[in-house]
């Protein structure tokens, strides 16, 4: 098991302007939920120990990190207002890395006590769905021709562009198209990383199951914190040191990239990216301020 979907859902929101932040953010409790379903079928039990596990970290979350990630857009803002450097912008990018791997470390617990309690049916059922979300990825972004991939890669780059500056003229596009065909995306290595992260999890549930005896309950959620704070460490830094390296590249040459179209950016684009930003943050901050919903059923 992994929190890394609700992560993905928070991170998403942040990228996806003001009214999305806030809907996204509400919605996120019950979405997360769903997904935990989809993926395990929880029985009664599993279900109340999942929605109480939702609603605690949900409601830390809003206390203590959602005002963070709107100091950080602040700084970002300030920041955006002359020219950046990739170094620069990585360095945004790392701070809310790491808060992530904060709000990670804060759902250990409660998830752990749901990951204690799974059933060999409930592994094979997650082990399925594995396997039919590869499928559907590997059709999103393995397919075609290169061509083709990159193209697609190139829209979803212009689309998180476009939030922040609006509109790119036709130079900016160019650039954006040069770095998608350069930067050597590989959904191939991508998706045996994924693989291999997944394989992890399914062997050390195996082991969280295995466990029995006089403590076997107190053993097991130990354990699956183990499994889990292992897994948080694989997903920072993989094992593999070829993968690792390539996905640093990565992660540079787009920090480069948001801070070449930063530099080309007209007077108007600025006042865009500067007027989202400013929106974030301030949604950000009421949300904070809010209780939230409940977990739907």
């Amino acid at each position: 098991m992994r929190l890394r979907a609700l992560l993905l859902l928070i991170a998403l929101a942040l990228f996806s302007g003001c009214s999305a932040i806030r809907l996204t953010y509400n919605q996120a409790p019950t979405l997360v939920w769903w997904w935990l379903n989809d993926y395990l079928d929880l029985n009664e039990t599993q279900t109340v120990t999942a929605r109480q596990g939702l609603k605690d970290w949900f409601a830390w979350h809003r206390r203590h990190e959602l005002p963070v990630y709107a100091t950080l857009l602040g700084e970002i803002r300030e920041g955006l207002k002359g020219d950046v450097s990739g170094s620069t912008v990585c360095a945004w990018r790392t701070a809310l890395t790491d808060h992530l791997a904060s709000a990670f470390e804060a759902g250990v617990p409660p998830l752990s006590r749901l990951a204690s309690t799974l059933e060999p049916a409930q592994l094979a059922r997650l082990e399925d769905r594995f396997k039919q979300s590869n499928a559907e990825l590997q059709e999103e972004y393995g397919s075609g021709t290169l061509e083709a991939r990159t193209e697609r890669s190139r829209k979803r780059t212009e689309r998180f562009l476009k939030r922040v500056y609006g509109r790119l003229d036709p130079v900016q596009r160019e650039h954006v198209l040069a770095h998608t065909a350069e930067t050597s995306f590989d959904p191939v290595r991508w998706l045996d990383e994924r693989a291999h992260r997944q394989a992890f999890v399914l062997s050390e549930v195996r082991e969280v199951m295995a466990l029995e005896g006089q403590d076997a309950t107190a053993a097991r959620q130990a354990r699956a914190e183990e499994m889990l704070r292992a897994y948080a460490a694989l997903y920072a830094q993989s094992p593999r040191a070829g993968y690792q390296a390539y996905r640093e590249r990565l992660i540079q040459r787009n920090c480069a990239l948001f801070a070449e179209v930063h530099a080309m950016a007209s007077p108007r684009q600025r006042a865009h990216a500067d007027k989202t930003l400013r929106g974030w943050e301030r949604d950000l901050r009421m949300l904070a301020s809010q209780s939230g919903p409940s977990v739907a059923d």
